[in-house]
C-alpha cells in the first residue's frame, strides 16, 4: 500500500495526492471517486479544476518543490500574448475580474439596486460621458472634492 502525504489534497473534482516515497504516486489521481458528495460539479467548478490541473506539473513531488508541482506547466498549453510573457494566475484572475466589474458597471441603473450599487455605476457612467465632461470641465469634480472636505492643493 503506498503511503500518501496528501490523502486527498481536492480540487474541484480533481484530487491530488504525492507521496515522498515514490515518485511515480505523484500527481493527478483520474479513478478516484467522490464518495462523500462534496465535491463542486459546477461548470465554474469543473473550469477552475480544470485550469489547475493544466498548470501542475506532476513530475515533480510537492513535498520537493511545491512552486514548481502546482505551477510548473503553467503557460505551456496557452497563447501567451508577446507583450505579458511572464503572465501569472493572478493577474489572469485579476484582469478577469476586471472586465467583469466593467460590464457591470456599464449596465443600466436600476431602482432595484442598493444605493452604493446605483453611486457606483452612476460615477463610472460620468466618468465615460466625454460630451457632459467637455460641457461641465472640472466644476464637477471640484464639486465631489468641495463635498468631501475639499484638497488643499485645488484651492490654493
Amino acid at each position: 500500500m503506498k503511503a500518501k502525504l496528501f490523502d486527498p489534497l481536492l480540487i474541484p473534482g480533481l484530487p491530488i495526492y504525492a507521496s515522498p516515497f515514490e515518485n511515480s504516486s505523484v500527481g493527478v489521481d483520474r479513478t478516484a471517486k467522490n464518495h462523500n458528495g462534496v465535491v463542486c460539479t459546477s461548470r465554474e467548478c469543473v473550469t477552475i479544476a480544470g485550469f489547475l490541473a493544466g498548470n501542475l506539473n506532476d513530475k515533480i513531488d510537492p513535498c520537493d518543490d511545491f512552486y514548481e508541482f502546482a505551477c510548473g506547466h503553467y503557460g505551456l498549453n496557452r497563447n501567451l500574448p508577446a507583450n505579458k510573457p511572464l503572465r501569472h494566475t493572478i493577474s489572469d484572475v485579476q484582469s478577469r475580474l476586471n472586465k467583469q466589474v466593467k460590464t457591470i458597471l456599464q449596465m443600466p441603473i436600476l431602482n432595484t439596486e442598493s444605493k452604493w450599487d446605483q453611486l457606483a455605476k452612476g460615477y463610472y457612467q460620468k466618468c465615460l460621458d466625454e460630451d457632459e465632461l467637455e460641457r461641465t470641465g472640472l466644476t464637477a469634480i471640484r464639486e465631489i472634492v468641495d463635498w468631501v472636505g475639499g484638497w488643499p492643493t485645488l484651492q490654493g
